[in-house]
């Protein structure tokens, strides 16, 4: 019983330590690096859109930007995370262009995509925007600092309802 109260005192100690030191200040990844607040960090700005009427206000975003033999390739993605914050439910819109050109309106069509993600109960469901009039990507922005608005019509056809999903006034910084 002694050795159980003394194990329990000495977890209780390093708690508190924890506890005390982690809450101190804010981390810093880069200490000691002058000019890291004028670095592009691509996780920062906004993504936001509609969804038949419903907001999506992404809670992380995602972009990347590769060369393969001097084509330019941009990927945008935003996950809105549910309610409860679930990592095994929430919605992700993303688009990629390949081909990329700099400031322009895209289409979606052959190397350019779109799709919404809904994940429930850890299952996704992947849905491919279309290749209409309606679904287009508008970069107005380029260098330092992507952005644009998007626009796409989403066929659900596993839903039996033979419907389609409407993303718009999309926007990403």
């Amino acid at each position: 019983m002694i050795k159980f109260v003394r194990l329990a005192l000495i977890c209780a100690g390093i708690g508190l330590v924890v506890v005390s030191s982690s809450c101190s200040s804010e981390y810093d990844p880069t200490p000691g690096v002058s000019g890291r607040d004028t670095i592009r960090n691509a996780f920062l700005g906004d993504f936001t859109a509609m969804i038949n009427g419903v907001q999506f206000v992404a809670n992380t975003k995602y972009f990347s930007e590769n060369a393969v033999d001097n084509v330019r390739i941009i990927s945008v993605s935003g996950v809105m995370d549910s309610k409860k914050k679930d990592p095994n439910n929430n919605q992700t819109i993303s688009f990629s262009i390949y081909d990329y050109q700099g400031p322009n309106t895209y289409m979606v069509q052959g190397g350019v995509t779109a799709t919404y993600t809904i994940k429930e109960d850890g299952e996704d469901r992947v849905y491919t925007a279309t290749s209409t009039e309606e679904s287009f990507i508008t970069v107005t922005g380029d260098g330092d600092q992507i952005e644009g608005s998007f626009h796409f019509l989403v066929p659900v056809v596993d839903s039996g309802s033979g419907g389609a999903v409407l993303i718009n006034n999309g926007h990403f910084r």
